[in-house]
This record gives C-alpha cells, sequence and structure tokens, in this order.
C-alpha cells in the first residue's frame, strides 16, 4: 500500500529504494524495513522541495547514488539530495522558460532534457547552463506533456506534446 493514491512518476534506485512523486510531495519505500520516508514543501524553507505537486523524477546522471531531479507543476525542478533531503530549486528566474517540468531525462552528455509548457530545455547541471528549444528550432510545438518522454536504447530522446512527439540525438 502506498501512502499516497496518486502517483505520477517512480523510480527505483541502485540501494533498491522505491521514489514516488506524487501529488502530495516525494515519497521512499525501503522494502528491507517496510518503511516509508516523506517530503513535501515547507513554507519559508528554500532547501525543500519548490512544491509538492510533482511530476517527475531521474536520477542525477554523475551521481545518481547522491541526487534526484525532480520536476514539478507549477514551481520548476529541483535537484534533491538523497540524504539530507535538501534541494536546490532552480524554476524561471534562473533560465527556465516556464516554471512546468513535466519530464525530465539525461543524455550520455550529463545534460538534463526537461520538457515544459513552453519548449524543450536541456540543462547543463556541472555550469548551470540553460538552453531552449522551441517550435522556431523545429519542434511540433511548444506544450509538452508529462509522463510522455523516454530515452530510446540508441540514446535517443523522446518526448511527446498536444502536437506529437519530438524524437531527437542530443549529441
Amino acid at each position: 500500500n502506498t501512502p499516497d493514491q496518486f502517483v505520477l512518476q517512480f523510480y527505483l534506485d541502485e540501494q533498491g529504494l522505491l521514489w514516488l512523486a506524487t501529488i502530495n510531495g516525494l515519497y521512499t519505500f525501503n522494502e528491507s524495513n517496510n518503511t516509508w520516508k516523506h517530503w513535501k514543501n515547507i513554507p519559508g524553507n528554500n532547501n525543500s522541495l519548490s512544491s509538492d505537486k510533482l511530476l517527475s523524477i531521474c536520477p542525477d546522471p554523475v551521481a545518481p547514488g547522491k541526487f534526484l531531479w525532480i520536476g514539478t507543476e507549477g514551481a520548476g525542478f529541483n535537484r534533491f539530495d538523497k540524504l539530507t533531503g535538501h534541494c536546490i530549486r532552480y524554476d524561471q528566474k534562473d533560465g527556465l522558460p516556464n516554471n512546468v517540468a513535466y519530464c525530465i531525462l539525461s543524455d550520455s552528455m550529463n545534460n538534463l532534457w526537461i520538457s515544459t509548457n513552453n519548449g524543450l530545455i536541456c540543462f547543463n547541471p556541472a555550469n548551470k547552463t540553460f538552453r531552449n528549444f522551441t517550435d522556431e528550432d523545429g519542434l511540433p510545438g511548444n506544450e509538452f506533456n508529462r509522463q510522455t518522454a523516454m530515452r530510446m536504447p540508441n540514446g535517443e530522446l523522446m518526448f511527446g506534446g498536444v502536437d506529437g512527439f519530438v524524437i531527437f540525438n542530443p549529441r
């Protein structure tokens, strides 16, 4: 039994912990001791999740045992420290064109690709830079959807939106 009935994405990490993105925060389940842990937005605490309405989870491409990237519905995305629960928040003031972060995927160059309501973003976590792609760059549209992304076996990324899918080689 999950503690929240509306799970938008789940991720099983290499330690065997199950992570759940829900509309009520982030949960983790440790099967070895049958325990749940819950993280939420704490108003006034900028080290907590930026929102409780979570859409996506992506393991960090460099340190998956230490960090997760968490997308939100309206509050950007977060780098979540799995040990402490502390977050670094990223949103429009940092370069995100829209604060809805539907899906997050990593590529083979350690970048994160984030689908939003205003295009597709390539975020480089090492230097904290954003590159925004829109219909002007050849995307079928700028508005993407939740739960519509996948990394293909050949390294190509696929994202779905209201105007169709886009498949590309991130290199």
